[in-house]
């Protein structure tokens, strides 16, 4: 199939069916098919006996009325394919000394609650989850004379679960591509075509290829689940900060490589509106303060290594519907950053941002997940924003984009620039204390937590502001700050 593997290029082609307005030339032509409907066959008149629905008598002519229900046939919508990727925070961990005295180390769990395996007076930390509104925060209280020459080392986990329907294929499922498939068939056609008695139709037996499910809508031992495949992720790593080497090239469940805008940009991997330009015409990648992640000195867009490394995340998986055959059903994969501060830097600069986003996937028969087009999350606007639709100012949808995501606001379908395949992290800071005198071991209530620490903290220059409500419906500010620099102009 046209789409067996699908990167931006092929995704944005194979949105195109979902707007009637667009030009479905080059969809037509990589796509298009024959569908060959089995014979239906109704021997009516030669039952033994026939009730018939009604009788009429006209001219003295009665004339029968004989009804068959209960027949299907037609095209039918075949089943959907769904995935979603999430990033979580998993980790934090603090180093003073040049890293060698670990002071604090807390394992967040994917129920939310925190583990301390290390614990300090020094640090303290707040918690707000992320929702689908909001991002959420990890908030570390320590005073600035600490802060200097720490070493933070940030622990992420990205995990891909296949929640499409339940769906089988026949041989297609044993080839490796769709050009090997393709030209098998066709040879099989042709020489059927060759013999002298050939009629068309005849000689083909049925589900070979598109399995017997297909036909009869049961499961036959010769039929294939379909499966669906992350081939690559993108990552694009908070330019305050670095990959860590435990997550570099060779290491198991835990290796990326440094991938250029250059190469991005010559492999059609991302959409042309996910690029910054500059005033001089140069294509950039840049976040929305207008910080570049891929410079000389900075290299900060990795993509995963294939599943010899990473065969968790990069693994045919098939739908948790169909987990009772024994086969994975989600993969994960671990991307861990590292920062050193200077001794001139401030917590206003410790501020980190993360997102991820399904940069190739393939599907057993090339079918697209129709909410999620891979290489389009337009970072510009933030990670936030990019990765779930909703602003990261206040929290309301963000409604200028075209993409494949969609909502009901109030009987009203909006597109969202935010899709399945993309997620952001909840953001990470540092700043001074704030009067708060708690446990550092935060295990339950961190609403009323975070409403009896935090009144308001004031950070200089370029501020988002995220609203937090906690149990005693007060509304309190948190104010978001990057260092922000002169934005370049958006293509």
């Amino acid at each position: 199939a046209y789409s067996r593997e699908i990167s931006n290029n092929i995704g944005t082609v194979l949105e195109t069916a979902d707007n009637p307005n667009a030009n479905h030339e080059e969809l037509i032509n990589n796509t298009q098919m024959v569908a060959n409907t089995a014979k239906l066959n109704l021997e009516i008149e030669r039952q033994d006996y026939i009730d018939y629905g009604t009788e009429n008598t006209v001219d003295g002519i009665t004339e029968y009325t004989y009804t068959v229900g209960n027949i299907d046939f037609g095209l039918e919508k075949r089943s959907e394919t769904v995935f979603e990727l999430t990033k979580d925070l998993s980790a934090i961990t603090l180093y003073k000394q040049n890293g060698t005295e670990q002071i604090m180390k807390v394992v967040i769990k994917d129920d939310g609650t925190l583990d301390y395996e290390v614990s300090s007076e020094l640090a303290k930390l707040l918690r707000l989850p992320k929702t689908e509104t909001e991002q959420g925060f990890s908030y570390i209280n320590m005073e600035t004379d600490y802060l200097k020459d720490l070493t933070i080392e940030l622990e992420y986990k990205i995990k891909i679960v296949n929640k499409s329907e339940v769906d089988w294929t026949g041989l297609l499922a044993e080839f490796s591509d769709a050009e090997t498939a393709k030209d098998e068939i066709l040879a099989e056609v042709e020489m059927l075509e060759e013999q002298d008695d050939y009629v068309s139709g005849e000689g083909i037996v049925y589900g070979d290829y598109v399995g017997l499910n297909y036909y009869t809508n049961e499961y036959h031992d010769t039929d294939n689940i379909v499966t669906t495949k992350v081939e690559k992720l993108i990552d694009y790593i908070d330019t305050n900060t670095a990959l860590d080497d435990s997550s570099r090239s060779g290491n198991q469940n835990e290796s990326w490589v440094n991938i250029t805008t250059e190469e991005l940009q010559e492999n059609d991997l991302l959409a042309d509106s996910v690029y910054t330009t500059l005033e001089d015409g140069t294509k950039v990648l840049a976040d929305y303060y207008g910080n570049i992640y891929d410079t000389e000195s900075r290299k900060n867009i990795y993509v995963t290594e294939d599943e010899i490394f990473n065969p968790s995340m990069i693994a045919d998986l098939v739908p948790e519907a169909a987990a009772e055959i024994g086969e994975a059903t989600s993969g994960e994969i671990i991307l861990t950053t590292s920062k050193t501060t200077t001794s001139e830097e401030s917590a206003d600069n410790l501020i980190f941002d993360n997102i991820a986003e399904i940069l190739v996937y393939s599907n057993t028969v090339g079918r697209r997940d129709s909410q999620s087009v891979p290489g389009n999350a337009e970072i510009a606007r933030g990670e936030f924003t990019a990765a779930t639709g909703y602003s990261e100012d206040n929290g309301s949808i963000v409604t200028d984009y075209t993409g494949g995501k969609e909502v009901d606001e109030n009987g009203t379908e909006l597109h969202l620039n935010g899709e399945r395949d993309t997620d952001a992290a909840e953001f990470v800071t540092f700043t001074d204390p704030t009067g708060y005198m708690g446990d550092s071991i935060f295990k339950s209530n961190i609403e009323y937590l975070i409403a009896i620490a935090i009144g308001c903290v004031v950070l200089a220059g370029g501020i988002v502001a995220i609203k937090v409500k906690v149990l005693d419906n007060k509304e309190i500010t948190f104010k978001k700050n990057k260092n922000k620099l002169t934005k370049s102009k958006k293509a």
